[in-house]
């Protein structure tokens, strides 16, 4: 396999190939034309965008014959993010350690309910709720949870979906996913639909379906979660947490 560093290594410029671009700046009887014209080099070194005074400047064409092609930048891979509704804890001090496992008592749809989570970030104080820590304590997944997971089959957004499951009563959150992932195969905008029918609880017309009928979550390698502290500030703020072992 091809080594990235020891290629770029090879595509940098020798001292003949730069200072041979630069020997030909330095002949533009201006000072000023020089100056623009050693920019572009040192430019085209970076892989700065050009300024079109450099670009345009009749001299240009000749030095930048003489530049080693910069080789295209490989773009940074970003690490998947971790699956699972991402909790953000305003104001919330402790001496929780990254990678502790906690069980919480969480305001979430009016109610504070049971967390199972672990911490991902200590300040500010952020623990990752997923469904597998649930199957492990031998525990069934709560409503809130599995709305949520099914809230993201629907298309919802992570950080929409999180805010729906903060706000919204966890019983009927799941029973509107229930009844748009029926719905799904006939709809244009699932995650538009979902909105409507939670408009609809205003009004009381929000069917009712079975919760039992919502897909367990085994789908949930769709899942992704990103961190947005901001959308949950203003929000009651959890009890203290208990300790849990490792799973």
């Amino acid at each position: 396999m091809p080594n990235p560093a020891s290629a770029h290594a090879d595509a940098m410029p020798t001292t003949g190939e730069l200072l041979n671009p630069l020997a030909l700046c330095s002949r533009a009887e201006d000072a000023t034309r020089r100056e623009l014209l050693m920019r572009g080099v040192l430019g085209h070194l970076s892989a700065w965008q050009l300024s079109p005074e450099v670009e345009a400047d009749p001299d240009w064409e000749d030095v930048q014959a003489l530049l080693v092609p910069h080789p295209p930048e490989v773009p940074a891979v970003r690490p998947a993010a971790k699956p699972g509704l991402w909790l953000y804890a305003a104001e919330q001090s402790t001496d929780l350690e990254c990678g502790e496992f906690v069980e919480w008592a969480w305001p979430l749809g009016g109610s504070e309910q049971t967390v199972l989570g672990v911490v991902e970030v200590q300040e500010p104080l952020m623990i990752r709720v997923h469904r597998s820590f649930y199957v492990d304590a031998g525990r069934p997944v709560p409503a809130f949870l599995r709305a949520y997971d099914g809230l993201l089959l629907l298309k919802v957004g992570e950080r929409r979906a999180r805010i729906l499951v903060q706000q919204v009563d966890s019983r009927a959150l799941l029973e509107i996913a229930v009844f748009a992932y029926k719905r799904r195969a006939e709809l244009r905008n699932p995650s538009a639909y979902v909105e409507a029918l939670i408009r609809s609880l205003e009004t009381g017309d929000t069917p009712k379906v079975a919760s039992a009928d919502l897909p367990d979550g085994d789908r949930g390698a769709e899942e992704s979660a990103s961190v947005v502290g901001s959308d949950v500030l203003g929000q009651a703020a959890p009890t203290s947490p208990r300790r849990r072992s490792a799973q």
